[in-house]
Parts: structure tokens; C-alpha cells; sequence
């Protein structure tokens, strides 16, 4: 064998022997390791934290109020949210905020979970909507709204308002 050559794969392993027992063998140890207390603290470090006032949050270590509500609304999804949520008639179940925010139920999930703990969105057997908070939030932003379909007229961008 040569220098710097990696020798040969077998040809037979033991997943070709037993793939059951491989299987299962696999399933039980990554399953372990999953609910280990080394994949928490790894996920935690790692994962992107509910920002909160006072504390450090992405892109400034501050922690002020409008930072840490600038890192919540900055994350994907959060505005279509509100916006679906602030235009919605009624409350909207999770299947129907899913369908009308066109995305995938994992990431509704985790933007519902930090807009609740935020006090911004409220479950209730209706579906969600908007607390007393989050309609007084989207009040706050529609003049941004005025402002850019404005901006985009004077650039001259074509598009419609929904």
C-alpha cells in the first residue's frame, strides 16, 4: 500500500449479516444520544435563544427592549405571522396559518412558540391570534408598510397590495 492511501472498505460487514439487529442496535444508541444530556447542552449552545429584554441578543449584547424585539421580528417567518394574523377575520388554526403563510409546520412551530412566550400571539380553542399587544404592535408597524409601498412607487416598482 501506497503512503497517504486509505486501505480498502471489507466487502462484507456486519450490516450485511444482521441488518436487523444493526438496525435496531443503531436506532437505540442514537436515541440515547439524542436525549443525552451532551446533545442539550450542545443544542443549546448552538440554537438560536428566545431573545428577551435584558439580556444579550443577536447583534447586540445591550440587551435593550428594542433590540431583543428586532431579533424576534428579524427572524424568518415572524412578520408573514403577524401580518396573517393581523389580516385574518377570525383566529386561524395551525393547519390554515400554515396554508396561508405558505411554510413548512416545523418553522410555524417555533415562531408560535417564541411569539407566545413573547405575549405577542395567544392559542385558544378557536386557534391563534393576536393579543392586546400584538394588535398594538402591528398598529406600530403598518406605517412602515405606507412608507415602503410609497418608496416602491417612487423607484418604481410594480406590485400589488395584498
Amino acid at each position: 500500500m501506497k503512503e497517504n492511501q486509505l486501505p480498502d472498505p471489507p466487502r462484507l460487514s456486519v450490516w450485511s449479516f444482521w441488518p436487523g439487529r444493526c438496525e435496531v442496535s443503531f436506532r437505540i444508541s442514537f436515541c440515547y444520544y439524542f436525549l443525552s444530556n451532551e446533545y442539550m447542552g450542545h443544542y443549546e449552545k448552538y440554537s438560536m435563544k428566545f431573545p428577551q429584554p435584558g439580556q444579550p441578543v443577536r447583534g447586540s449584547k445591550t440587551g435593550q427592549p428594542t433590540m431583543a424585539l428586532l431579533d424576534l421580528l428579524g427572524r424568518r417567518m415572524s412578520l408573514r405571522v403577524l401580518w396573517e394574523l393581523a389580516h385574518a377575520e377570525q383566529a386561524l388554526t395551525f393547519r390554515e396559518l400554515q396554508a396561508v403563510a405558505e411554510t413548512n409546520p416545523s418553522l410555524l412551530n417555533t415562531r408560535l412558540k417564541e411569539l407566545r412566550a413573547a405575549a405577542i400571539v395567544v392559542h385558544h380553542t378557536g386557534g391563534y391570534d393576536l393579543t392586546e399587544d400584538g394588535k398594538a404592535l402591528v398598529r406600530l408597524i403598518m406605517p412602515l408598510d405606507e412608507w415602503a409601498i410609497a418608496w416602491g412607487a417612487r423607484l418604481g416598482a410594480t406590485c400589488s397590495k395584498e
